[in-house]
């Protein structure tokens, strides 16, 4: 994480970026919707969880309840790293009376399925600078990276197939995976419309949205599942400048990438903020 962080400063400073630009209508009028695109996100990442979470547990659970739990913890990213997320789950849910090894087995897939999805659709739509990252320098981060997601994803294979073979061997199983599949692929369209309209605001003429989908997705799982990064902060924009910055210019991929980071970032607080009041509202004990 540190190294990101220090590799973003550095590029900030070898650049002379200038913020000033950022303060006008035009740009706080698609940070704005950024920022409610990414909490719409969040809250059908919040909709996918439950929905494994809801197979695993065998058991109907109350969607607000559960996806409160997802972003109230979604919020705990920003502590040590994004492993405290996965650790929050466990303590909302416990309040719950969730079962903590559901909990558990439901975010060891939820990590399995994104991974799945988003390695496909990179695949799909910028294959070839998804080639390019494995090729490059950085390619043992990633490989390993690529490494982790299939062996969790085989060791959860194992425990369900053992265990649980009646239980996710249905119909109800079938489509809570046709589900999240569509969920998460929503999710990436979201985070590619976003990305899209702030580098639009930079370079009014780019091209290659299929290679720009492909970098988003990349990064972003980048993020995801570098365990030390709070929020994915720094990896995620080191792979944008990585694969889109000889192409559009690593100044404008850098402005991109910091109004991204910050919409990410407000758009978790509103959706936390949103859960918040409206427990407050309705008056649930369940936190």
């Amino acid at each position: 994480m540190i190294i990101s962080i220090v590799f973003i400063i550095n590029r900030i400073v070898n650049l002379g970026v200038d913020f000033s630009h950022f303060f006008t209508l035009r740009y706080a009028q698609f940070f704005i919707a950024a920022v409610l695109i990414y909490s719409s996100g969040i809250y059908i990442l919040a909709n996918c969880w439950r929905v494994i979470l809801t197979v695993i547990a065998r058991k109907e659970l109350n969607r607000q309840s559960v996806n409160s739990i997802f972003i109230k913890a979604n919020i705990f990213k920003y502590l040590p790293g994004n492993i405290m997320q996965f650790v929050g789950r466990n303590l909302l849910g416990s309040e719950l009376n969730i079962p903590q090894r559901a909990i558990a087995l439901s975010s060891l897939f939820e990590i399995a399925a994104i991974g799945m999805v988003s390695f496909i659709l990179a695949l799909l739509t910028g294959w070839r600078a998804l080639f390019e990252l494995i090729g490059a320098n950085t390619k043992l981060p990633l490989i390993i990276t690529l490494t982790v997601i299939i062996i969790i994803a085989a060791a959860t294979t194992v425990i369900i197939l053992r265990e649980r073979v009646r239980v996710y061997l249905n119909l109800a199983a079938g489509k809570a995976i046709l589900k999240c599949a569509v969920g998460y692929t929503l999710f990436f369209f979201l985070l590619f419309l976003a990305f899209s309209a702030f580098l639009w605001l930079e370079l009014p003429e780019f091209h290659g949205l299929l290679k720009i989908a492909s970098a988003v997705i990349i990064s972003w799982l980048a993020g995801f599942v570098v365990i030390g990064a709070p929020g994915g902060i720094g990896v995620r924009e080191a792979v944008l400048l990585f694969v889109l910055g000889e192409e559009y210019g690593e100044g404008v991929i850098l402005y991109t990438s910091i109004l991204q980071r910050f919409s990410m970032m407000l758009g978790d607080v509103v959706i936390y903020l949103i859960v918040v009041l409206w427990q407050k509202r309705v008056k649930r004990p369940d936190f």
